[in-house]
């Protein structure tokens, strides 16, 4: 019997060395389980909300909760980041064992960020009944992503041209965002034209070229080209851009009753003019 109550005693030692039964601790343990932001992609010069989302997991209640956010070398300063219209630190009286809290964040992002991942240090900091301090220390990430980068500049209505003459169009290819794109290609679709795609290289910020291209109408009637533009951005993410062209294709006959009511109108102005002796 001795040996049977041994054995079932090193069982459980076992056991609880190895984690198997575990409790919580006996103290406050605040941390962050979860957070958010509100905008699908954070981009340079916006607006943003982080929710942080905080648990108990201790068996005593954390009193005088105190989050703040810091840079990655545990500063206030928080580089491109700003807090709107509050402090980087807030306060929850208490949470509760085993209790959720929440706090937001309403934040700035400067316009000349480079895109990327940036780390935010959160400091936790909170009390027992006793006044015993405790500390946490994490780390959340946020996201920055470019806006559209790349534009195309162009004149969206090339008006009239004639059926079977060709019609020299450009567009703009501009690189607005505050970092280099890469491997930027262009094309143009459409029936009216069989330009080839071409390859216009890597730009920095700033950087600007010119893409030519021809269409000969087949039929008359309003049709559309369109232009497109594929790059990689600052994250290495293929992004296309595009821009519709319209244009109004005349049949001869149309042509020749432009001209012809044009020579009209100049006939009726010389009329006039020799009434009055001024031409």
């Amino acid at each position: 019997m001795k040996k049977k109550i041994t054995t079932v005693l090193f069982i459980i030692a076992m056991m609880l060395s190895c984690g198997v039964v575990s409790a919580a601790p006996k103290s406050p343990n605040v941390a962050i389980t979860t957070y958010s932001v509100d905008q699908e992609a954070i981009t340079p010069g916006s607006t943003f909300k982080i929710t942080l989302n905080l648990k108990n997991y201790g068996e005593f209640h954390g009193r005088k909760v105190e989050v703040s956010l810091n840079n990655e070398q545990g500063q206030e300063n928080l580089g491109n980041f700003s807090p709107l219209n509050q402090s980087n630190i807030q306060y929850i009286d208490m949470v509760k064992a085993g209790k959720t809290a929440e706090i937001t964040y309403n934040m700035f992002v400067s316009p000349k960020v480079v895109p990327g991942n940036y780390n935010i240090i959160v400091k936790i900091t909170y009390m027992d009944s006793n006044g015993t301090a405790y500390e946490e220390i994490q780390t959340i990430g946020l996201l920055v992503t470019e806006k559209d980068s790349v534009q195309v500049l162009a004149n969206e209505d090339l008006g009239d041209l004639l059926i079977g003459e060709p019609l020299e169009a450009e567009v703009q290819i501009v690189n607005n965002g505050v970092a280099e794109v890469k491997g930027i290609s262009v094309s143009v679709q459409g029936k009216d034209t069989d330009t080839p795609m071409e390859y216009l290289g890597n730009f920095n910020s700033g950087d600007y070229d010119n893409y030519g291209f021809t269409i000969i109408g087949q039929e008359p009637g309003k049709h559309t080209v369109k232009v497109g533009v594929k790059y990689y951005n600052s994250l290495n993410k293929l992004t296309t851009v595009e821009k519709e062209i319209t244009y109004n294709v005349l049949s001869n006959e149309d042509g020749n009753s432009t001209e012809g009511a044009d020579s009209q109108d100049n006939g009726f102005v010389k009329f006039i003019k020799g009434i009055f002796g001024l031409s």
